[in-house]
């Protein structure tokens, strides 16, 4: 069944051989026509997502507003799936590179599934697309089992620390940290808004049960706790920001309103001044010279 002998290729080929002849021909005739139409699909799918791309790349506004709603609605499809198929196409645009590796057989015999270009298109890097497609070629990887590879891969690159324990530079001054918590704080607030809902939480709703695993549950479950954990600490950098917010207010106020002193100020003003001396009685009786030009001398 197989070109590359596998502990998956042996274990099928070993059902195959149980198998009475009569169920073994029509297991071989249903397996021909899984691959042969499973091939097709992925190459449909990648032209499906050039047009995605095509609608979504458009800056005139020709295919008018809301085009992925009308989109879902007319095929029945949800526009994160339409989405899923563009980035795939977008990742891999050589539609030649795509059909040599949906021909080329795999270590299991079955032809790669569209799931396992889309999650190959989700890694950064294109050379790497390239060699996560090529490792379930050779490898007879599901697109499960892919998944699970990039997830712990780019958990290896990232670095466990990333999620909890890395050390922070601290800021060159509070008010240039308080401006990257509000930075931090809109990035995480767009990509939810403009990304979650599409490409995040819609999929994996509607998530097919052949492709979950304990380790997908296992990744939620530490993505919400994390998320929750940053809830408590915005929550309490809330808190702090206020009682800032009302001090910086309140000082703010004073700085604004005119200096007038009080009556105690200008009591110790006076009372700081130098003294002027009381006239004595002896020189109140004193006669005040007069002014004047002075009084001719009478000659003796």
């Amino acid at each position: 069944m197989s070109n590359v002998v596998g502990p998956m290729a042996a274990h099928r080929q070993e059902i195959l051989d149980s198998m009475p002849d009569n169920l073994k021909q029509i297991a071989v005739q249903m397996h021909g026509e899984l691959t042969q139409g499973t091939r097709k699909a992925v190459i449909h799918f990648h032209r499906i997502g050039l047009l995605v791309d095509q609608v979504l790349s458009d800056d005139t506004n020709h295919y008018g507003t809301k085009a992925m709603e009308k989109l879902e609605s007319y095929l029945n499809i949800k526009t994160a799936m339409l989405r899923n198929y563009r980035e795939f196409a977008r990742a891999f645009p050589d539609q030649a590179y795509v059909t040599e590796l949906q021909n080329r057989p795999t270590a299991t015999g079955l032809p790669l599934s569209v799931m396992h270009w889309i999650y190959a298109s989700r890694v950064e890097d294109p050379r790497n697309q390239k060699a996560m497609i090529e490792k379930s070629v050779r490898e007879g990887l599901t697109s499960n089992q892919l998944l699970d590879f990039i997830s712990g891969a780019q958990d290896q690159s990232a670095g466990q620390a990333s999620y909890a324990g890395r050390l922070h530079r601290p800021p060159s001054t509070p008010v240039a940290g308080v401006t990257k918590i509000g930075k931090l704080a809109s990035k995480l607030d767009n990509y939810i808004k403009e990304v979650a809902e599409d490409y995040i939480f819609d999929p994996l709703a509607n998530l097919s049960a052949d492709i979950v695993t304990d380790s997908l549950g296992t990744t939620l479950q530490e993505s919400r706790d994390r998320l929750a954990a940053v809830i408590e600490s915005a929550q309490d950098a809330v808190k702090h920001l206020d009682k800032s917010i009302k001090r910086v207010t309140r000082i703010a106020g004073k700085k604004e309103e005119p200096q007038t002193p009080n009556d105690d100020a200008v009591d110790a003003q006076r009372e700081n001044r130098t003294p002027v001396a009381a006239p004595t009685e002896d020189a109140a009786e004193q006669p005040k010279p007069r002014r004047g030009r002075p009084a001719k001398k009478t000659p003796v």
